[in-house]
């Protein structure tokens, strides 16, 4: 039999094992997970083959597997926009169809061969005997001292776990957390330098990034952030329904992968979606590094220093756009690595039409950026004027996108052309590179400060030390140019484009993502630059080495220290977690309008409790019943009565906004002017409940009779 007869024949046999399956053993879970992972295993081993053909079996599978997930969850999103309804019967079609696709892609690598490919020995003819010896136990020791640093920090994040509202956890964590998350960096270097050992390297660099990311999920105990809780909604209504109406044109490249593993895992997705981005983004990362390969005659692990570099902010909390940058960035790495063909270009193809289907205005720029690469690998002319074509297309896509939305009404932007020819404009978009420190007394904020501006500076300077290596020259220059058009296309955005459907603050976090995007494209080049300055660092005086070496780990730490929510000299946060008596207000309201109809003014955190309890359960028109932060005329009106003097105007319009003779409002302790407000709200309100010892107060105004008279009650 020919060895094409041979993955047909396999194919099918995997398939009926999956229908038979999910025909006849359905409700046995047991069998169902040896079917899905042995059917992951064995096309993750194949796709894994076919992709990163010179690595060896047991290091490609995973990424194998990985891909196989993208492929899948891919199809589901098809499923789904082509109206089929996501269940058991849609998970058992779409591994089939994967099974199908896996097989095509991997028609030309052997079905049966798991050998490993044969790579040349590098090492130097010292590197035996006891000094191998000692780079092995080097290796080890750093690597489960590392380990063990982790455990510590995730041991008392959970020990700090609380569900109280708070506005950085920073302080409920020990003084000395960052510096465990320093040693683990530092435990990286000397693995580098020293033991050279590209898996403990892969290892430590995983330990090192996940003791960051593992800190929101494990103290947020209820919940971090407000876009969580209303992806955490939509996907539990997807799981129960099989589908959302209306149909959203975004997100579900995550919702359909949440919600196939709760099926299959019988989790619940909160569960999931609190963990996903935190643990791939430390799985994906490092495994990505490790499959390049390194560059140049010697396969040096110094590329995972560039983790060290990474802005871990957008990898601490699952939200489909961090999902989407996670896969994106994965694949421009593998992208970058074609300049030597080590890896087959359908790998970073995959991950970006997986990031594309999770987040069309995160994907589709470094899909471009991508194709840029992956065009530039190959010599002809035709394909480098593309390649240029695509980090053009790229740099333009978001505002692109934006304009034409805008031009068929489904979102309120005003462009404002005359601001590209306005210099103060322009003016204003340079100083936001120019560190402005303030109280020079504290030093590590303003360090921490600083390092956040610099980032973006440092990494073009890495990206020009990358030129240097002529086999990846013309995709450093590709990455330099697309950084640079994403972000102008970032200043464009924020001078011209008038978000009008978001609030004042807000409008500037579209143009701020292009700037998030622009920093990704740098990172592969930047790599390469990092591992050229080794080289001469290798050659410089010590005191050098150490100096490079200290610089380095202050700045893990103060990029560590900002990913996460400060509240210190330079930085006010104001950005309050949602807390238990938030929930207890969510409860009280609901309990006392007795199924009446009625409309809530409150800040983002209640809101956040109020769609994790209470799911999407009203609408006015498009009007949701509780106030939405990104924007809208419910939340303008709780900012006008939480900012302004409260008055029954303020609440009769709220009343026809929700078409509801009921209104709420609901303030915090924390919220800035809750003692000013308290007698205002009091005097005009119906009835008025404490909870929690005052951490939350709710008014209550009944439209339907006289508010003359009020009463005030606690609740503990």
């Amino acid at each position: 039999m020919t060895e094409s007869t041979n993955k047909i024949i396999t194919a099918l046999v995997f398939a009926g094992v999956i229908l038979a399956t999910h025909l006849w053993s359905a409700e046995n879970k047991e069998v169902l997970w040896l079917v899905v992972i042995f059917t992951l295993l064995f096309y993750g081993h194949a796709l894994g083959r076919a992709c990163f053909p010179k690595q060896d079996w047991k290091i490609s599978i995973f990424p194998g597997v990985i891909l196989f997930l993208a492929l899948q969850s891919i199809f589901q999103t098809a499923w789904y926009y082509l109206d089929g309804k996501l269940s058991t019967t849609s998970d058992a079609i779409s591994i089939i169809v994967t099974v199908v696709i896996a097989t095509i892609l991997s028609r030309h690598t052997p079905i049966w061969h798991i050998e490993s490919p044969e790579t040349p020995n590098h090492e130097p003819a010292q590197n035996t005997g006891l000094i191998r010896y000692i780079r092995i136990f080097s290796a080890t020791t750093l690597t489960c001292a590392s380990f063990l640093a982790l455990m510590f920090i995730m041991r008392r994040a959970g020990q700090a776990a609380t569900i109280e509202s708070i506005s950085t956890p920073w302080p409920l964590l020990p003084e000395h957390t960052l510096i465990i998350m320093a040693l683990i960096w530092l435990a990286l270097i000397v693995i580098v330098a020293f033991a050279r050992c590209s898996i403990a390297a892969t290892l430590t660099s995983a330990f090192a990034i996940f003791s960051l990311t593992s800190i929101p999920p494990l103290i947020y105990k209820i919940g971090y952030g407000f876009d969580g809780f209303l992806h955490i909604a939509s996907e539990k209504i997807l799981l129960a329904s099989g589908t959302l109406s209306p149909k959203p044109f975004y997100y579900i490249g995550q919702y359909v992968f949440t919600t196939w593993f709760s099926r299959l895992a019988d989790l619940p997705v909160a569960t999931i979606d609190r963990w996903l981005v935190p643990i791939s983004a430390a799985i994906l990362l490092p495994m990505t590094i490790l499959l390049l390969g390194g560059y140049g005659r010697h396969q040096s692990p110094t590329r995972f220093l560039i983790l060290g570099l990474l802005p871990l902010s957008a990898f601490i909390s699952t939200t489909p756009q961090n999902l989407a940058y996670l896969l994106g960035l994965c694949a421009l790495f593998l992208s970058f690595d074609r300049a030597r063909h080590n890896i087959n270009p359908m790998a970073p193809i995959i991950l970006s039409l997986w990031a594309i289907a999770i987040h069309p205005l995160a994907g589709l720029p470094l899909f471009l950026v991508s194709g840029a690469l992956i065009l530039s690998s190959y010599e002809r002319k035709t394909n480098q004027i593309l390649a240029w074509i695509c980090v053009c297309s790229a740099g333009i896509s978001v505002p692109a996108m934006f304009y034409i939305l805008g031009l068929h009404g489904n979102i309120a932007l005003v462009w404002n052309l005359k601001m590209i020819f306005s210099a103060t404009a322009w003016i204003n978009w340079l100083k936001e590179f120019i560190p402005w420190i303030g109280n020079h007394a504290v030093i590590w904020p303003a360090w921490t400060n600083l390092t956040s501006k610099i980032l973006p500076l440092a990494l073009f300077a890495a990206a020009l030390f990358s030129l240097k290596s002529s086999s990846s020259r013309r995709m450093s220059y590709l990455l330099i140019a697309a950084a640079f058009i994403l972000m102008i296309s970032s200043a464009i955005l924020q001078n011209i484009g008038e978000f009008t459907f978001l609030i004042d603050y807000e409008r500037g976090n579209y143009a701020g993502r292009l700037n998030a995007l622009a920093v990704f494209c740098l990172l592969p080049a930047a790599m390469l630059g990092l591992m050229n300055f080794w080289q001469y660092l290798k050659r410089a005086p010590k005191i050098l080495s150490i100096s490079i070496a200290i610089f380095f780990l202050s700045s893990t730490a103060a990029l560590s220290y900002n990913s996460l929510p400060r509240h210190d000299a330079l930085v006010a946060g104001r950005g309050w977690s949602t807390s238990y008596h938030d929930f207890e207000a969510v409860k009280l309201i609901d309990a006392d309008a007795e199924n009446r109809a009625y409309t809530v003014l409150a800040n983002q955190s209640v809101s956040a409790a109020a769609v994790a309890q209470l799911g999407f359960k009203r609408y006015a028109q498009d009007i949701f019943f509780y106030p939405i932060p990104t924007g809208g005329a419910l939340y303008q009106n709780f900012l006008d009565i939480s900012y302004n003097e409260p008055s029954m105007d303020i609440i009769k319009d709220t009343a026809q906004l929700g078409q509801s003779h009921l209104v709420y409002v609901v303030i915090n302790d924390y919220w800035w002017r809750a003692e000013a407000l308290s007698p205002a709200l009091e005097k005009i309100a119906n009835q008025t409940w404490n909870i929690g010892d005052g951490k939350v107060k709710i008014y209550k105004f009944d439209l339907s009779i006289d508010s003359s008279s009020s009463t005030t009650a606690s609740t503990p």
